[in-house]
């Protein structure tokens, strides 16, 4: 992990691919770039927040015309310095978690989870009787900020996801959630908008490898259900394959990263007889998260006349147009949510 503040903000480039937007010296949005990239100049992107981190800093960024990326670690500079890693923001924007050194002593050599509020202006490390709580990866948080969401070591699997509920100032639990999963490997939790439900990461091994896949549970740890086997090729074809890093749309269906035809996006719908792929021509395109309206981020590495960097993208739920809202910068990591209002 990167020093916090130490990078600069994002700059603009990507001058051949004719897409410049939400960059602090550049002068094209989302809206004039969505324009160059697709024949319907009628379509334009303004809803939500993206926050990520690049270079060790958070940033976050509204997805609208001429938007500039906010330096959200200069913020919790200004509480206690540190370096953060693994972050993930609830659907209203309103709460942050991070695996962080600071605010609490006992994480100054090991990180360990932090929720933010107040637009970062508000700061602590998560408790339980005193003892700091360390996830593997990061946690999912609920719009009351009342729930986390984490993986960890401590149950019957390898990795099993894990509970906390706060009562007044005081975190309760963990509550084992995966007790019932046949998967040895549960991590990467996302909860949808009410809170109830966790889809997460399942599989036989670690790091999101082949055999992962995707499943669905009630956060009361009942009704588990594979949403995605990774093994079911949507051509047929035999191997071992790997899909990851799902996300809920606004009307249910999930959207998701698979290896099928090299890291492309998905969607599956209850019903739907085997998922269906965004848009083929988008290689090497990861980590997806959702906007309210339903617009997809993710980290596209392969845009002709890039650097080689995983570059933000958001996209229509079709695929079919999008924006790179920053040219040759590395995203490490990315979470969607409402814009919170000053």
């Amino acid at each position: 992990m990167g020093a916090c503040g130490s990078t600069p903000a994002p700059q603009t480039g990507g001058e051949s691919s004719g897409l410049r937007s939400g960059q602090p010296e550049g002068d094209a949005g989302p809206d004039e770039a969505i324009s160059k990239a697709s024949e319907d100049t009628s379509t334009s992107i303004r809803e939500g927040t993206v926050s990520y981190m690049a270079g060790g800093t958070i940033f976050q960024l509204d997805v609208r015309d001429g938007a500039k990326p906010v330096n959200l670690s200069l913020k919790l500079n200004a509480l206690a310095m540190g370096q953060d890693d693994y972050l993930a923001v609830s659907r209203n924007g309103e709460f942050l978690t991070i695996s962080t050194t600071r605010f609490t002593p006992e994480c100054s050599e090991w990180a360990c989870l932090a929720i933010v509020s107040d637009q970062g202006s508000k700061a602590d490390s998560v408790l339980l009787k005193g003892v700091p709580v360390r996830p593997s990866g990061h946690a999912a948080v609920s719009n009351d900020g009342n729930r986390l969401v984490f993986a960890g070591g401590d149950g019957p699997h390898a990795q099993d996801l894990f509970l906390l509920e706060r009562n007044g100032e005081e975190w309760v639990g963990p509550r084992l959630i995966t007790e019932v999963s046949p998967h040895n490997y549960n991590t990467a939790p996302v909860l949808n908008s009410d809170g109830t439900r966790v889809l997460f990461d399942c599989g036989p091994v670690p790091y999101g490898q082949a055999g992962t896949g995707i499943c669905e549970i009630l956060v009361e740890g009942l009704l588990l259900t594979q949403v995605v086997d990774s093994s079911q090729h949507p051509d047929g074809k035999e191997g071992e394959f790997l899909a990851h890093h799902g996300d809920y749309l606004p009307d249910g269906a999930i959207v998701f990263e698979a290896d099928w035809n090299g890291s492309q996006l998905w969607t599956v719908r209850e019903g739907d007889e085997k998922p269906i792929r965004l848009n083929s021509e988008f290689s090497n395109d990861n980590m997806p998260c959702v906007l309210p309206g339903g617009y997809i981020a993710s980290l596209w590495l392969e845009r002709p006349g890039a650097v080689g960097a995983s570059e933000l993208k958001i996209a229509q739920s079709d695929g079919k147009k999008f924006v790179v809202l920053t040219p040759n910068l590395d995203v490490a990591s990315l979470s969607c949510h409402a814009t919170v209002s000053p």
